[in-house]
């Protein structure tokens, strides 16, 4: 999930985009579901193969098996562009394979000069990817509402994603955690058609009808955070709820302990690389100060807070909790809610929830369902900056 996704916003300056001008049809998004590949190998019924570089098409036959050596491809290419179109593939049956895996529309093999490997793109409609991604970003499982809410929100996510693309960009999004995951055909059941068929073209806009990333995660804890405490770049229409759903379903409260050592030598580290520059000089500073043997100090602290606070000596030290999960990774802080205190010589974290924890939280959407709520109310709640809107 980008969620869980994990979604990096230095890359999204200004996220609004105006949608009065766009068509109301039913986009087909690009995929990027391989990369660095040094051999493909597509399968299918009745497939045509056209070469971009020369417009060469041939129509097979039957069952066929199209090879592609990607040694060979940049070494034949004289442009400078960072990646090259080199074919297009689709079957009259609807589907084509990969790698066992069966992918509906086309695929498209990209190659960039001076790498002897190729990019693998799946293009194809918006609501067959949205099916397609429910059984990876959510339980199909679980109630149709719950089904709908993630659908909504991953569209949005989606098309946003569409409506961004940098010009000559040859995919929209990557089929894994930087952005969202999506399956295969075989990947889709009954229920995920159906929750993508029944809010089909929903998005979500702000209430001044902007269009902004809809991110979700699995379980938040004391609160959902907004976008610029956890990556620093700021997102229109996000309001910081309660997590008062949820609660007992999912991940249980974690801990994770360090020793005053660990702590003497991470506090530097972090604020080193915490990316504001007045921290670069605080950093130096505390290593002078840690070096004196002078106690870190720990005040009450909260779930709810974005932003830990402690001392060593008389120097007050400020850090964004994210940094502790961005650096020492998500197994040791599986999210960013947590607090801080000293026990007997050792600084202990005790945290609640899974993810990010901004936008939608899916075992919040999950108890919320079986309570009753529409996929509308589950929005709402996560969501209270924005509102519904059918595009297509």
């Amino acid at each position: 999930m980008p969620r869980t996704l994990l979604v990096i916003l230095f890359i999204l300056p200004l996220l609004s985009v105006d949608l009065w001008a766009t068509p109301k049809i039913e986009p087909e998004i690009a995929v990027k579901i391989a990369s660095s590949l040094s051999e493909v190998e597509i399968r299918g019924t009745d497939l045509s193969r056209k070469f971009l570089i020369n417009n060469n098409l041939k129509i097979y036959q039957g069952a066929q098996i199209v090879r592609f050596n990607c040694r060979n491809f940049s070494s034949k290419l004289q442009s400078k562009e960072k990646a090259i179109p080199v074919a297009e593939l689709e079957s009259k049956t609807g589907l084509i394979s990969w790698n066992g895996r069966h992918y509906r529309g086309k695929l498209l093999v990209y190659t960039t000069p001076g790498k002897s490997s190729c990019d693998l793109v799946n293009k194809f409609p918006m609501e067959f990817y949205i099916s397609s991604l429910l059984t990876k970003e959510m339980n199909s499982s679980w109630p149709m509402e719950a089904l709908k809410a993630q659908a909504v929100a991953a569209r949005t996510y989606a098309y946003y994603r569409i409506q961004t693309a940098p010009e000559g960009s040859y995919y929209h999004l990557e089929n894994s955690e930087y952005d969202q995951v999506n399956g295969a055909f075989f990947d889709e059941t009954i229920r995920t058609f159906k929750a993508a068929k029944e809010t089909k073209g929903e998005i979500l806009l702000t209430l001044r009808g902007v269009l902004t990333p809809a991110f979700f995660h699995s379980k938040c804890g004391a609160r959902t955070f907004l976008p610029q405490e956890v990556w620093g770049g700021e997102v229109a229409g996000y309001q910081t709820v309660p997590c008062i759903y949820g609660k007992n379903l999912g991940p249980k409260p974690w801990t994770h302990e360090m020793t005053g050592q660990e702590m003497y030598e991470i506090l530097p580290r972090l604020l080193s690389n915490s990316g504001q520059a007045e921290t670069h000089k605080q950093a130096a500073q505390l290593i002078k100060v840690l070096s004196k043997g002078e106690k870190i100090i720990i005040p009450p602290d909260s779930m709810t807070k974005s932003v830990l606070r402690f001392y060593v000596g008389k120097e007050m030290v400020l850090l964004e909790k994210n940094l502790w999960r961005r650096f020492l990774g998500r197994k040791k802080f599986p999210s960013n809610s947590f607090a801080l205190q000293e026990m007997k010589g050792r600084f202990v974290f005790r945290g609640e929830g899974n993810g990010h924890g901004v936008g939608l939280c899916q075992y919040g959407a999950l108890h919320m369902s079986r309570l009753g709520h529409s996929y509308n109310k589950i929005l709402s709640y996560y969501y209270p900056g924005h509102k519904l809107m059918t595009i297509y």
